[in-house]
């Protein structure tokens, strides 16, 4: 059974939600010494990208709603599949200012779905 388009933005919304709150207060060092929390920055970023994904494959008219989405897409296959050359300061730098640029994005198609 297929995922609704509805759902998909919501698991962006809320993968984007536990980041913020895995980092909030911490800073690029916290980050880099942080093992776990480093492995579940990544792993929430991998979902979202994969819902980002699906969700643009159900209805690809949303790529225009969501000005980044191939770079969201490919940012995480590159967290799936190079994780051997995970540079942490890219990782830090998308976490602190396009996961809340793509929240406000996604939020608003979800709010004219709900």
């Amino acid at each position: 059974m297929p995922r609704s388009l509805a759902k998909l933005l919501f698991d962006v919304l809320d993968r984007s939600q536990a980041v913020r709150d895995a980092t909030a207060g911490r800073t690029l060092d916290d980050y880099r010494r942080d093992r776990v929390l480093r492995s579940a920055v990544e792993r929430e970023l991998e979902v979202l990208g994969e819902a980002v994904r699906q969700a643009i494959r159900l209805d690809p008219t949303l790529e225009a709603s969501i000005p980044d989405a191939k770079q969201v897409v490919a940012f995480r296959n590159w967290l799936a599949h190079a994780y051997a050359d995970i540079d942490e300061e890219i990782v830090w730098a998308i976490v602190q200012h396009d996961v809340p640029k793509l929240e406000r994005d996604v939020r608003a198609l979800y709010e004219r779905l709900s």
